[in-house]
């Protein structure tokens, strides 16, 4: 996992706060050389052409990522670090926001997505966390354009997720940003009540 890039943003033009600032890093898996001589098979392409095909990827994933961030969440997170984190490949996706000097794993708010097991078209919404200082403020909806657009950046074509039946603000969340309930069960090992979601996008 290397970083890929970092960059520190000053103002604010959502919520006017004393010098906001917020770190934004984008971590990523290098290509292996098995993975290079792959995508070099595979597409028809030099080295030279998916070496620069991964780096244009990376910058627009990265530019989507921002700017959902700088139009969507800035009301809520003022002075935080950002991170992306790319792995296994790709096929995994995680998204974190914590205050900036203070230990990660305070008060984080974050989510998971990754490919479905053996189908490339679906990705799996996962771990999605909304630290208490920012919970009932609308973060978990704001998360969902970010989940989307990311999705169909990455390429898939159906969401999957469950959440528990006592969970309401996700509830909430998940369904006003149109995802459809299509089954419910018991886990038999937790004995607690599942939904099951999935969207096409």
């Amino acid at each position: 996992m290397v970083l890929v890039k970092e960059e520190k943003v000053v103002g604010n033009i959502i919520k006017p706060v004393s010098e906001p600032v917020r770190v934004y890093r984008y971590y990523d898996d290098e290509m292996s050389e098995k993975e290079i001589e792959e995508h070099m098979r595979c597409y028809q392409l030099t080295r030279e052409q998916v070496i620069k095909d991964k780096t244009q990827f990376d910058k627009k994933l990265y530019d989507t990522v921002r700017d959902i961030c700088e139009k969507n969440l800035l009301d809520v997170f003022t002075n935080h670090v950002f991170e992306i984190h790319r792995s296994q490949f790709g096929r995994t996706f995680t998204f974190t926001i914590y205050p900036i000097g203070t230990n990660k794993w305070e008060d984080r708010s974050e989510f998971t997505l990754t490919q479905m097991i053996n189908c490339c078209g679906c990705v799996v919404s996962t771990k999605t966390e909304v630290g208490k200082p920012y919970r009932k403020l609308g973060v978990s909806g704001k998360f969902q354009l970010i989940k989307e657009q990311v999705s169909k950046l990455l390429g898939y074509s159906m969401m999957i997720s469950t959440v528990r039946e006592d969970n309401e603000a996700e509830i909430k969340s998940i369904e006003k940003a149109g995802w459809t309930c299509v089954d419910k069960f018991k886990n038999s090992r937790t004995q607690n009540k599942i939904r099951i979601y999935t969207k096409k996008i």
